[in-house]
């Protein structure tokens, strides 16, 4: 954090409506956070799978939980992603 010359305090990075901004407009930190929650819930929807939860309600669950996380801003911010990016994300939502 930086202080300008006005006295106000300059961040590096700001989250505005839970999407991610960074000083370079890069979205890697939202990329980053949105694959790790996905990462978790996916571990989720698998215990769920394991007690035998009904294909209707995992895929309501998939909706509710990753689906919604995943394309929450996305015309905002997914039009910026890399070639990097968007290959670790498919590699990480659907291994």
């Amino acid at each position: 954090m930086r202080t300008g010359l006005d006295g106000v305090a300059q961040e590096r990075v700001a989250k505005l409506l839970g999407v991610i901004f960074t000083g370079k407009l890069s979205f890697e930190d939202r990329v980053d956070f949105v694959l790790i929650v996905c990462s978790q819930r996916v571990y989720l929807l698998k215990l769920l799978r394991s007690q035998d939860l009904p294909i209707q309600q995992l895929h309501m669950v998939f909706i509710a939980l990753i689906l919604s996380r995943i394309t929450y801003a996305l015309p905002a911010w997914g039009g910026q992603l890399t070639r990097q990016q968007q290959e670790r994300s498919t590699f990480a939502c659907f291994s």
